[in-house]
């Protein structure tokens, strides 16, 4: 009868040990599996923020090349009104001059 007890001890002790070893490896199993699902989630989240980041960099970018060409056109429209005051002054004082000219001759006469 002892020996048979101990047989039995034993062989409860081979079936424990194989059964711990299986929930062991599932519970292993199950963690890896979870921590691929997690670092997949990281990687999508990683990504979309990407998009969206690049998203509104185009778009500020678009919106600065609209601003700069703005600028540029204005800049010219500027230069074009400046050129004719400008010229216009130009014409005036050339008209002033042409004039003091005639008087200062008749002056002198």
């Amino acid at each position: 009868k002892v020996v048979r007890d101990r047989k039995l001890a034993a062989a409860a002790r081979v079936i424990q040990g194989m059964w711990r070893t299986r929930v062991a490896k599932r519970r292993v199993t199950l963690l890896k599996e979870h921590r691929r699902k997690e670092q997949n989630c990281l990687k999508i989240q990683c990504l979309w923020r990407g998009y969206t980041t690049r998203c509104e960099v185009y778009s500020d970018v678009r919106k600065n090349k609209r601003i700069l060409a703005a600028t540029k056109i204005q800049n010219m429209v500027r230069m074009y009104l400046a050129f004719w005051v400008v010229e216009d002054v130009r014409e005036k004082h050339a008209a002033a001059t042409s004039i003091q000219t005639i008087f200062r001759g008749q002056e002198g006469k």
